[in-house]
């Protein structure tokens, strides 16, 4: 799921492998939201404690790469320890950007059911990081001038509610 680490020198320098894979949302016809949903949960397992887990932060599409048929997480940059719903919220408002009713509902779906049978989320830390990203991913789309979305704001704000119903 991550690029392999080739080499490390102290103080701040490492060489990881070349991942010559597409942004996911690139090629919805490869789109696998079980294996997504199985590597992002592994991913924040290998470091969960007290409810605390490495998070990508950066769920840009742009920033998970598909590449024989395995996603990598790259650029982590804005990476932290947090709750893993602040990381789930955040990937899912880029769907629900882009992604139709139907395809969102499917797609949230099948990612939710496996996702959960990894770890159990909290209901009241998801409706928190939903309502918080959610001024965040606005903001930012805002501030560095990139596009609202695929979809448009009357399937987008259906999306996003859907996301605050999930439990």
């Amino acid at each position: 799921m991550l690029p392999k680490l080739l080499e490390f020198k102290k103080p701040n320098w490492i060489k990881l492998e070349k991942v010559t894979g597409i942004p996911y949302l690139d090629a919805l016809e490869c789109f696998k939201p079980v294996l997504l949903a199985e590597t992002l949960a592994r991913f924040h397992l290998a470091t969960l404690k007290n409810d605390q887990c490495l998070c990508h932060i950066d769920n840009s599409p742009k920033n998970i790469l598909f590449c024989q048929d395995k996603y990598y997480f790259i650029d982590f940059s804005d990476s932290k320890m947090d709750c893993p719903e602040r990381d789930i919220t955040h990937l899912l408002l880029f769907w629900a950007a882009d992604f139709s009713a139907k395809f969102f509902l499917d797609s949230v779906t099948i990612f939710w059911a496996i996702y959960t049978s990894f770890i159990q989320l909290d209901k009241n830390r998801w409706n928190d990081c939903l309502q918080q990203n959610i001024a965040i991913f606005d903001q930012r789309r805002e501030l560095y001038g990139k596009p609202t979305g695929k979809q448009s704001a009357a399937v987008q704000n259906s999306n996003r509610l859907y996301l605050s119903s999930i439990f």
